[in-house]
């Protein structure tokens, strides 16, 4: 790491001034902040680099692809937490929604909404849950309108990462929680061994499509920022995925020491489809409570 500060940015979570050089990938600087461990990518991405980013084939791409093992399995976790903090039959807004997936996994147990930044993703959630059309929307998180809408919880599995400025869209989200509501959130961990060990080459170091990276200080910072709001779970997992997903994320980070033709293999049935479970402990899983 470099021992350059940055003096033109301050952290995005905390204010400090304190931001040293991280290092730089895919042409992107990103810079780590002394005080709360937050690591940012320097610049924002303009809306056409977004627009590039969330085509339609990012939502149809090996990333969301193979066998829906991995997925139920991930999915499931997430529903077993929700349900630990919020009651069956409640409204639950699942910010970043993608293609619906989560929302078709608990709509029998919650009354879901959706939003996304892509509207072909709404699209084919909307395909996946024609009966909830009306509950899902396309836009940003920080700029949609609800109107007076509040819900019982909201959730954010592996989102936050992609929003520029976390703060203001949380700060915005607990607005919509009712009093006693939760946030529940997943992410890259960037203070995790995983993360630590893997420098530019962690499998989650993926700007500009990821630009915030959260260590667990970090979230305690952003808690103490929001108005009667305090962080109740925290815990750090590993991931379910497919072979072909592992072998893809692979080939993305590294490419000289994944080649093509060495992964190859792993796009192939039926290895594509073995399920596993990586036990890296580099998701970072957090739940916000407002207070009554």
């Amino acid at each position: 790491m470099s021992d350059a500060v940055n003096t033109s940015h301050a952290c995005r979570i905390c204010d400090s001034q304190s931001l040293h050089f991280h290092f730089e990938v895919a042409a992107q600087r990103l810079w780590r902040c002394e005080s709360c461990g937050f690591t940012q990518v320097e610049e924002e991405p303009t809306p056409e680099v977004l627009d590039n980013i969330y085509s339609s084939a990012y939502f149809t791409s090996s990333k969301y692809r193979g066998d829906s093992v991995a997925l139920n399995r991930e999915n499931d976790r997430r529903l077993d937490l929700m349900k630990r903090w919020v009651s069956p039959g409640l409204e639950i807004l699942d910010a970043g929604c993608s293609t619906g997936d989560f929302v078709a996994h608990a709509k029998n147990t919650y009354r879901m909404h959706g939003l996304d930044y892509s509207s072909f993703a709404i699209d084919l959630a909307k395909e996946r849950n024609p009966e909830l059309s009306q509950s899902l929307k396309a836009g940003r998180i920080e700029t949609t309108e609800w109107a007076d809408k509040t819900f019982d919880a909201i959730c954010l599995w592996d989102v936050i990462e992609h929003i520029w400025d976390p703060v203001s869209a949380v700060k915005d989200l607990i607005t919509r929680i009712k009093p006693g509501g939760v946030i529940l959130m997943s992410t890259p961990a960037i203070d995790s061994l995983m993360a630590r060990a893997s420098g530019r080459y962690w499998a989650f170091m993926t700007p500009p499509e990821h630009l915030s990276f959260f260590s667990l200080k970090a979230f305690h910072k952003l808690a103490n920022s929001l108005q009667d709001c305090e962080i109740v779970y925290s815990s750090r997992r590993g991931k379910w995925a497919n072979v072909a997903f592992i072998a893809y994320k692979l080939g993305r980070i590294a490419p000289a020491w994944f080649p093509k033709l060495l992964l190859w293999p792993c796009f192939q049935w039926p290895l594509k489809k073995l399920s596993i479970y990586v036990p890296t402990a580099d998701v970072l899983y957090v739940v916000i409570r407002k207070q009554d």
